[in-house]
């Protein structure tokens, strides 16, 4: 948050007392405090039943008086639930929480990375986004969206086994995006968007036409070549390189979806289309 070491924090570490709501207002008229941390929040608003709707309402009820008598920001960390609920309902408890604050800020915690996304009642919420920790300085900073950090993970991976493929000359062709598939970790559709932006910032190059016959390839800019075909009834067309635009659109894989979303009989039947015109 910027802090230089030199702000006046009040720290007070011990079990919350009955009285505790008092006293944080006694604090609160005498500091003047800009920001309020209560960690955790039934700990110190002794809520016996966190599901109960009413009691939960009523213990969080003298924190928002205390924000807007004040006019400082309460911040409230609490728990989140189990299981993969998503938004306002992986917040452990009652919905009188989410219901009571301005803005939830949802933290995460995935294989990969932590990442941290808003809900706001008022202004645009914060798409869930990657933190980064710096050890050195012991702070943390918000990185790129999750999507976009996946992206350009699975992007790096790619170059790799690219660049690894190349290396080998035992193999050495271009890979298939199959392959790819099977080579680099990530969702298969983070994949797709990656191997678009390389191609599109001409870091890669793909070679084939997209069908099954010659089905799409891809190597490492200026490494790409095509091993000479010997099938018959197809003369020097399977030795073409590159596809069209148009054929391109058509054969290319849709970005942002599995490929689950598309239905098998419809690829089959343009690929026996593809092979008919060929």
């Amino acid at each position: 948050m910027g802090a230089t070491g030199n702000e006046e924090i009040y720290v007070h570490a011990a079990s919350a007392p009955v009285d505790a709501l008092q006293q944080i207002r006694a604090v609160a008229n005498d500091k003047k405090p800009v920001l309020i941390i209560i960690d955790p929040l039934f700990r110190l608003t002794r809520v016996k039943d966190g599901n109960d709707y009413a009691q939960v309402t009523a213990a969080l009820e003298p924190l928002l008086v205390l924000a807007r008598e004040t006019g400082s920001h309460v911040l409230c960390v609490h728990h989140a639930g189990k299981g993969e609920r998503e938004g306002g309902d992986s917040i452990l408890g009652s919905t009188a929480i989410f219901a009571a604050v301005d803005t939830a800020l949802i933290m995460k915690r995935t294989e990969r990375y932590r990442t941290l996304s808003s809900i706001q009642r008022y202004g645009e919420d914060l798409p869930e986004t990657v933190l980064r920790f710096d050890p050195q300085s012991r702070t943390v900073s918000l990185g790129q969206a999750k999507e976009q950090e996946e992206s350009d993970r699975i992007a790096e991976a790619i170059l790799a086994c690219l660049k690894a493929q190349e290396d080998d000359k035992k193999k050495g062709e271009p890979l298939t995006e199959a392959r790819i598939n099977q080579e680099v970790e990530g969702r298969n559709a983070y994949k797709r968007i990656a191997l678009r932006s390389l191609l599109a910032e001409g870091k890669i190059e793909r070679i084939g036409k997209g069908g099954k016959k010659d089905p799409f390839r891809y190597c490492l800019k200026d490494s790409c070549f095509v091993v000479p075909s010997t099938s018959k009834g197809h003369g020097d067309k399977n030795q073409k390189d590159g596809a069209s635009a148009e054929e391109d659109e058509r054969y290319s894989c849709p970005q942002g979806s599995e490929e689950t979303e598309q239905p098998q009989e419809s690829w089959g039947q343009e690929k026996v289309l593809w092979e008919d015109e060929v």
